[in-house]
């Protein structure tokens, strides 16, 4: 049984006959990758009203562009739309910006008088990619720091609990949001949850304001992790089984489930070696060779007119791109490519 399995079988629970759990978080975490713009009043809309206008606003086409990801999102939301447990859930603040240094998502969702504050992961956009990898030499990148901003703005009145969380990059927003948030809410938060999602450098997670939350701070990653192995964490872990393999088990749609909790496999060796090959260059290396690496890297991106990861299959870009990267003149080309096209490709 996998997401779709799971809300088809639960959409005609409440909240009060089935209580909020570590599914619903995921389905929460895909919800903001959604195009929501111009949809979402500030001040709020139910869930069905949303969808209802999701799709008088996106056509087939539209659809069609989307990547994989959130055309199940788009399914998704379709399906639990006119259901008892999710139609009546409140989405407001939906907030998306991309700029030439930061692509940033967020979304509040209110139900059963809780409320759970949704970062978006990655998108399709290379300026995503390369901010992720920015987390590897600079603390903090701008998505967290509004993250951290927008927490503090929509906790603005009593909620039963409060719970934070996201999907890939959205699960370190998370973390970091809850981490530097005001006191208040800080002490009213009952579970933050990185689905998947990079961690910190060692001096972050050693550091006071995460011990704070640390407790709090629970972690999903499927056995074959790629994302969710970077960097460092706490220990609060739950690995999953996966129906795919690699790069594709990043993808929460591919996430088994079973008795409305998610079934539990443990991390491959590949995981293992992989998170400590890449972290150990994170480590070793200074963070202006870091920078100056990945700037190039991602120049010849830009050079190459790949502004969104679909452009990767355009195939005189992605030969551009190749030849741009494989004329690179850098150490750490040969590191990062020996790791990533070994550990991650096969």
């Amino acid at each position: 049984m996998n997401i779709i399995d799971y809300v088809k079988k639960n959409k005609d629970k409440s909240f009060s006959e089935l209580e909020f759990n570590e599914i619903d978080n995921v389905i929460f975490s895909q919800i903001v990758y959604l195009p929501f713009k111009n949809i979402i009043p500030e001040d709020g809309t139910t869930l069905h009203d949303a969808a209802i206008k999701l799709n008088s606003n996106y056509d087939n086409i539209a659809v069609k562009g989307m990547v994989y990801f959130i055309k199940k999102a788009f399914r998704m939301i379709n399906i639990i739309k006119d259901s008892k447990r999710y139609k009546d859930i409140i989405l407001s603040n939906y907030v998306k910006v991309v700029k030439s240094d930061r692509q940033f998502g967020a979304l509040k969702i209110e139900f059963d008088k809780n409320v759970y504050v949704c970062f978006e992961g990655t998108d399709e956009t290379i300026v995503g990619w390369q901010e992720d990898f920015r987390m590897a030499y600079k603390y903090p990148i701008p998505s967290q720091v509004m993250a951290k901003d927008y927490l503090n703005r929509v906790i603005d009145r009593p909620y039963r609990y409060v719970y934070v969380g996201g999907h890939s990059k959205g699960g370190n927003l998370a973390v970091y949001a809850a981490m530097n948030a005001r006191l208040p809410i800080r002490i009213k938060i009952k579970r933050i949850f990185n689905n998947d999602g990079p961690g910190f450098s060692k001096k972050v997670v050693k550091s006071l304001k995460y011990k704070y939350i640390a407790r709090k701070v629970k972690r999903f990653l499927p056995s074959e992790s790629i994302v969710g192995v970077l960097l460092y964490h706490n220990d609060n872990l739950c690995t999953i089984k996966s129906n795919k393999i690699g790069v594709f088990q990043h993808d929460v749609f591919n996430w088994q489930i079973k008795n409305n909790h998610f079934i539990e496999k443990p991390l491959s060796k590949r995981s293992i070696r992989l998170s400590k090959e890449i972290n150990d260059i994170f480590t070793n290396m200074p963070n202006e060779d870091l920078e100056k690496f990945f700037d190039d890297l991602f120049l010849q991106f830009n050079e190459s007119n790949i502004i969104k990861t679909p452009d990767m299959l355009k195939i005189k870009r992605s030969l551009e791109l190749f030849n741009r990267i494989r004329k690179m003149d850098n150490d750490l080309k040969s590191k990062f490519a020996k790791v990533f096209t070994f550990r991650i490709l096969f």
